[in-house]
């Protein structure tokens, strides 16, 4: 594939497609890294970057980092939404171990880099290794950032979220070593 983006024939919100009227970053498109880890950024993720650094004639400068979650993916985001994203995690009182950990794991993990003129980012080595990508990823909006998924972590992704309640309550059961509860489509039928 070129680096040109190609949208992706997945379930997601018949919304997919972005738009800047105060939506941000939305949709998904399905991509590829070079050998230089280089990512050609969505050209509607890139208007959004361009407007909001107000015409600008300086580089656009991005954080990226790897959110503390159950899937592996990077966050990407302008400079000025770091303070917002990791606010959150500041307020935790110091005591609440667990909190300190993920504000460690992000702020540590967490480089720079700059869009370039044709439109790339570079993630450096630790990032792509932190987030297990691979040549071809996925890029998705998150509405003030945008992520990038290796496309087997987007695709286990979309099939844990697309899996019913029943399925989803049987998989915790089981996963907690608990008795495998029967999944029917009808709660009353049992």
């Amino acid at each position: 594939m070129s680096g040109r983006s190609e949208k992706l024939d997945l379930p997601t919100p018949e919304c997919s497609t972005p738009v800047d009227d105060g939506l941000g970053f939305i949709g998904n498109y399905k991509l590829n890294l070079d050998n230089k880890n280089r990512l050609i950024v969505p050209n509607e993720f890139r208007a959004i970057l361009r407007r909001n650094s107000e015409g600008s004639n300086k580089p656009i400068k991005l954080l990226v980092t790897i959110p503390h979650d159950r899937y592996l993916k990077a966050a990407v985001m302008p400079v000025s939404e770091w303070g917002h994203y990791i606010a959150d995690l500041e307020r935790a009182p110091v005591l609440n171990l667990s909190a300190q950990q993920i504000l460690d794991f992000v702020t540590s993990a967490a480089t720079q880099s700059v869009l370039d003129p044709h439109g790339r980012i570079r993630l450096e080595r630790s990032i792509v290794e932190l987030a297990q990508l691979e040549k071809r990823v996925v890029v998705t909006g998150r509405r003030t950032y945008f992520l990038v998924w290796s496309e087997k972590e987007w695709t286990r992704f979309v099939a844990e979220s697309r899996a019913s309640p029943e399925e989803k309550a049987a998989k915790a059961m089981e996963q907690m070593g608990g008795a495998r509860a029967p999944v029917t489509a009808n709660p009353s039928a049992q």
